[in-house]
């Protein structure tokens, strides 16, 4: 079956809000080693082209990150990005993927239900029990979860299921994530890569 999923985990994507994402640090490191080198003059920077662009690049590239990390295909058969959602105000959410995933959820039940069953409960009791200032719409213990998804099977529990499949292969995957040692440090390699072919040289007006 397909299904749109879109992430909550920052583990699984961090968004681009004072992250190693927006490039901002890199850039400004970049600038100042190049005029330093006389490769830029004082009234020279590096800016992004265009940043919706360098925006949807990294998502591409994340969704990649996060089809080759996983064990095999049985679960989670193909992954293709949709689009990148972005707040309009990132006081309490930021910037997530949007992705068409492709999956075999009688698979995905027996991960979550039957092989990780105790490990799926106590994801469900840290991430979705309610407390003041946050209301959980998700039951937060397995025997409720799975309860609710018999009665009436949802979008959202499909999603939980996903997400808990995909931080299960990240945390399995970060101590051998060819030649990386996580997923997080393959993805900041692969964004300086496309942040450079992103580039622009800005000259600044003289008064």
């Amino acid at each position: 079956m397909k299904h749109t999923y879109n992430n909550w985990s920052y583990k699984i994507f961090m968004g681009f809000y004072c992250t190693f994402l927006d490039g901002d640090s890199q850039i400004e490191d970049w600038t100042q080693t190049d005029r330093q080198e006389g490769y830029l003059t004082e009234y020279q920077h590096y800016d992004i082209k265009d940043w919706s662009a360098y925006k949807m690049d990294v998502a591409r590239c994340a969704v990649s990150n996060l089809f080759d990390l996983l064990s095999n295909n049985d679960i989670i058969q193909d992954m293709k990005l949709i689009t990148l959602y972005s707040p309009q105000y990132y006081n309490y959410e930021t910037d997530s993927l949007v992705i068409d995933v492709k999956l075999n959820l009688t698979k995905l039940k027996n991960y979550c239900f039957k092989e990780h069953k105790e490990a799926f409960n106590k994801y469900l009791k840290d991430n979705f029990t309610s407390y003041d200032g946050f209301i959980s719409y998700i039951a937060n213990n397995i025997y409720t979860f799975m309860e609710d998804y018999k009665q009436q099977p949802n979008t959202k529990e499909i999603n939980v299921m996903i997400e808990y499949y995909l931080l299960t292969q990240i945390y399995d995957s970060d101590s051998n994530f060819e030649g990386y040692s996580s997923y997080e440090e393959r993805l900041y390699t692969d964004v300086n890569e496309i942040l450079y072919e992103h580039l622009e040289t800005i000259t600044e007006a003289v008064a």
